[in-house]
Order: structure tokens, then sequence, then C-alpha cells
């Protein structure tokens, strides 16, 4: 067993990005069409979306992502479409899913970890 420490939250980090990469594959998304996907879900209308990604999402070639999104048909007007959104609902969906369940944990357990860390002490303790 790893200890909690850098490497144990490397790791982690790691192989979500694994599944992440994977199920993305699935749809034929990269990560930038993702997170491009996601900020035209999440954002205000104030200014353009090809800023607002390039800003935010810190990729300055924004406005070619925007235009294979547009083409795809899950952007129109810098906002998503009904395909747009339901295939963010679909990816969202998708990864609580894998990523979301612990298959084999007793409920006891599953409960002991979603408890804050005192109160997880005491549980693990008998308390």
């Amino acid at each position: 067993m790893i200890p909690f420490g850098p490497r144990l939250m490397g790791q982690t980090e790691k192989a979500l990005n694994r599944v992440l990469q994977r199920i993305l594959e699935h749809h034929d998304l990269g990560e930038p069409q993702w997170v491009t996907l996601r900020l035209a879900q999440d954002r205000r209308p104030a200014g353009s979306l090809a800023d607002f990604v390039a800003g935010e999402g810190q990729y300055p070639y924004a406005v070619g992502i925007i235009a294979g999104l547009h083409a795809r048909g899950l952007l129109r007007d810098d906002a998503l479409t009904e395909e747009g959104r339901l295939l963010v609902a679909r990816v969202s969906a998708t990864v609580d899913h894998q990523v979301g369940r612990h298959p084999g944990r007793p409920g006891d357990q599953r409960r002991a970890c979603a408890q804050p860390p005192p109160e997880r002490m005491s549980t693990a303790r008998g308390r």
C-alpha cells in the first residue's frame, strides 16, 4: 500500500486521466475538446467562447477547437447544441459510473470513507 502523499496523489491523478482518456476516445474527443465543451456548458455569456477557452482552458488554439466542435454539431453560436448537451451528459455519467463506485466495499466501509477524517478515525476504532 502506498502511503498518502504526493506519490499516491500523482498515481491517482494518472489513473483517473487514463480512465477519462479512454472514455473521451470512445466519443472521438480529446481533452481540449472536452474542456471546451465543459467550459461552454458552465460559462456565463460575457465575451466570446474562444477568448474564454483560451484564458480558462489555456488553449491558445481555441478557435480551431471550437470550429471542430461546430462542425460536429456540438456547438452553435458559442453554446452547446442539444447534441452537445447530451454528449456532455453521457460522458459525465460514464466517468461517474467508472470512478464513482467502489465494488467490493461493504456499505459500512463506504460510509466511513465518506466521513470527514475525525469521524472516520472514530468509526475505524469502533467508537
